[in-house]
């Protein structure tokens, strides 16, 4: 197992403008426009993983992990502004 940052940056051609993403195994978000909001919002994104009981998957027991749900993630995904 290797360890990866979860958070980096992109150069968006279009603007010239660097922007900030975090990764998580349910996917990539972003675009932030700073490292230090990107962090910000990933620490939201663990609260309100922990606060729903949800482990990406990780519990050894099957009694232990939440039945998947198809809550939306609105709150965690930034459209581009274009």
């Amino acid at each position: 197992m290797f360890r990866s940052e979860r958070i980096y940056n992109q150069l968006n051609p279009k603007t010239g403008r660097t922007e900030w993403f975090f990764s998580a195994r349910e996917g990539n978000f972003g675009p932030f426009s700073s490292k230090e909001i990107a962090n910000k919002e990933l620490t939201v994104f663990r609260n309100h993983c922990i606060a729903t009981g949800n482990d990406g998957g990780r519990s050894k027991s099957a009694d232990k992990t939440p039945a998947l749900s198809l809550m939306p993630m609105s709150d965690f995904v930034i459209k581009r502004r274009e």
